[in-house]
């Protein structure tokens, strides 16, 4: 697919640069060896030399990038490997959930004292960041290989994709797992369900957007869903950890990979219910660029390697799904085309209307 080229400029300006000068910009350690290792992962020759005159540029300039997102722990062995790669730059990831991730961005740009090198979020967050001009969208060399659904209109490309199911303690009757997004209106589960609250930005109103858009949750699903007294937590941690405890059976809805993030870190006694029977959520995560940035070069550099093939390979293992053309599919969460009924979401251009749509609603369900 052919797009308009969003960021490039520091790209072909360091390919000029070069090419006019006809002098060895060699970095520290030699260029030559980063060259070979980009080709050996897969990265061919031109596309490779490209990154080269990138990771030069970036050299110049912080050697820090600060990436922000909801996938940085289970990304941090695709942090090292780039840290391998390009010696002398390095990558320190903050997970942050969504409002977290709004709330931290806003803040940076506001003040003028921007340390975000690449943020990382779904459509809501980008959405929210974007319409004050806090980050701004990127277009990777390898833009015409990225699925159609690792693309939004706006001008933001996903590296990854996130699929939504419900987290259950493993103390449950195996005949209780829920086994679709209607089970968990059940009255079976009244008093057993956690959740993060859905009148606030996150993985719950997100959830219930994309049901209810796709018609798969009508006012009574909803109403049916709040007669089961809930309980709401402000962040993703204390829901997943609640179960976890024992102290309520399931999880309305968490991602895949943070929930195996949890569920490692914390030795939980859970479980993960997806695909779903009636509809599946799978979620874009968007890379972005702050409007402010201590080296564009440097985040310019970490978006182009996410989209390389070894990092969504090392994506899969990590329990998300690639958006890049060829990547192969997950051992634990099959490929897009294998998930029956994937349901769309708002996008990045449509979000704000979304949300001014279902959120009066959810506020009146669940906390009127």
């Amino acid at each position: 697919m052919k797009r308009a080229a969003i960021g490039l400029g520091v790209v072909i300006a360091a390919s000029l640069l070069v090419g006019c000068s006809g002098q060895d910009q060699s970095g520290p350690g030699g260029d030559d060896g980063v060259l070979q290792e980009l080709k050996a992962q897969g990265v061919d020759e031109a596309h490779a030399k490209t990154l080269v005159e990138l990771y030069e540029k970036a050299l110049e300039g912080e050697k820090g990038i600060n990436f922000y997102g909801i996938s940085a722990l289970p990304m941090a062995d695709t942090f090292k490997e780039f840290e391998r790669t390009f010696p002398g730059l390095t990558v320190t990831g903050t997970h942050l959930t969504s409002p977290d991730t709004i709330a931290r961005v806003t803040a940076e740009q506001s003040s003028g004292q921007a340390v975000g090198g690449v943020v990382q979020g779904t459509s809501n967050v980008i959405a929210a960041l974007a319409k004050d001009d806090f980050v701004e969208g990127y277009e990777p060399l390898v833009a015409d290989d990225i699925a159609e659904s690792g693309y939004d209109a706006a001008g933001y490309y996903a590296n990854l994709l996130t699929p939504y199911g419900a987290v259950y303690n493993t103390r449950i009757a195996k005949d209780q797992i829920p086994t679709s997004w209607g089970d968990l209106t059940q009255k079976r589960f009244v008093d057993q369900i956690t959740a993060v609250d859905p009148t606030i930005v996150g993985v719950t109103s997100t959830a219930l957007i994309f049901l209810s858009e796709g018609e798969v949750y009508t006012q009574a699903e909803l109403d049916a869903l709040a007669a089961l007294s809930p309980k709401f937590y402000p962040d993703s941690s204390a829901a997943i950890n609640a179960v976890g405890a024992g102290e309520r059976d399931i999880m309305f809805t968490q991602s895949y990979s943070v929930y195996e993030t949890r569920k490692a870190e914390g030795g939980l006694p859970i479980d993960f219910a997806f695909p779903m029977k009636d509809a599946n959520i799978v979620q874009q995560l968007f890379l972005a660029i702050p409007s402010t940035v201590p080296n564009r070069a440097a985040s310019e550099l970490l978006v182009e390697y996410l989209f390389t093939m070894k990092a969504q390979e090392m994506a899969t293992e990590q329990g998300y799904i690639p958006t890049l053309d060829g990547a192969p599919a997950g051992k634990v969460i099959p490929a897009l085309s294998d998930i029956p009924n994937p349901l769309s979401g708002p996008d990045i251009g449509n979000n704000a209307e979304k949300l001014k749509k279902w959120t009066p609603i959810f506020e009146s369900t669940f906390k009127g």
